[in-house]
């Protein structure tokens, strides 16, 4: 058989890097498309994250505080907070029913705005105290006062060593984390001298700060939203 016509062969090696160069376009595109789309979600999870971020802080802003003895919901029962680190706080004076993540938690908190019975500053001779610091489960979601662990302890400690007088705090609020509970030690809880602290520690607390009004989150780059919509949506079928 003869060798093939030089024309042919070079028409041949033509057509084939047009193909690879067809498919190398075709590739580029999809790529910037796949970009495009990718940012596209991205940008509009975020307008929808600040939207809600919006309509949340401004629920809280404007929630008056129930009356005595009625029911109410979590925002109703909470406020921000002057400090940063702390970002809100449960409203002092409450005395009602307050629906906590859909249970029904009857809640008093005094002056200081604590959940438990009033009590003074300055610690009475012979008064040994603990500070409680905490997220929901300290706090006693769907609990009674006198149901939680720290009102336990108390009466326990009470019961077992009446010689002295036990008071305990619980300064616990439901979405705490540990730089929440921190600041709350500081800023509030050793300002009643206690001669004991407990920290709960759940999993949420090296979470971010709940209730933190970060206008700037959005703007954020370390952060990817559509990374976080997906991993939620991929770890729902385990909550269930």
């Amino acid at each position: 058989m003869g060798d093939a016509p030089v024309g042919s062969a070079e028409a041949t090696a033509v057509a084939s890097r047009r193909r690879r160069s067809g498919r190398a376009v075709k590739l580029a595109v999809s790529g910037v498309t796949l970009v495009l789309v990718l940012a596209c979600l991205e940008i509009g999870l975020r307008i929808r994250a600040d939207r809600l971020r919006r309509e949340h802080f401004f629920a809280i802003a404007t929630a008056e505080a129930p009356a005595p003895g009625a029911e109410a919901q979590w925002r109703q029962a909470i406020r921000f907070h002057a400090d940063e680190r702390i970002a809100c706080e449960l409203k002092p004076g409450l005395d009602g029913i307050v629906s906590v993540t859909g249970a029904p938690t009857p809640i008093r908190t005094n002056r200081f705005g604590s959940r438990g019975p009033e009590l003074e500053v300055e610690k009475p001779p012979g008064v040994i105290r603990i500070v409680g610091l905490g997220d929901s489960y300290m706090f006693g979601v769907g609990l009674a006062e006198h149901e939680t662990y720290l009102s336990r302890l108390g009466t326990r400690l009470n019961e077992r060593f009446p010689k002295k007088a036990w008071e305990v705090v619980n300064t616990a609020v439901g979405g705490y984390n540990t730089t929440q509970e921190v600041e709350t030690l500081r800023v509030e809880g050793l300002q009643f001298q206690p001669d004991l602290v407990i920290v709960g520690f759940v999993a949420n607390d090296l979470g971010p700060i709940m209730y933190a009004n970060d206008e700037g989150l959005v703007r954020r780059l370390d952060r990817s939203f559509l990374v976080d919509a997906v991993r939620d949506r991929w770890r729902a079928p385990e909550r269930r």
